[in-house]
């Protein structure tokens, strides 16, 4: 991971366990300073 102009830039060598070819690098772009907000499905 390394972090350059508000950005994050993930590159994954080898492999990982996400499963099904699934992976994370790629450049990600950060969008807010706010504390994320994660929904639980419970209740709903």
């Amino acid at each position: 991971m390394k972090f350059a102009n508000g950005k994050l830039v993930v590159t994954q060598t080898g492999t990982c366990s996400f499963g099904n070819n699934v992976t994370a690098e790629g450049t990600y772009k950060k969008i807010s300073s706010r504390k994320p907000k994660f929904e639980s499905g419970e209740g709903d």
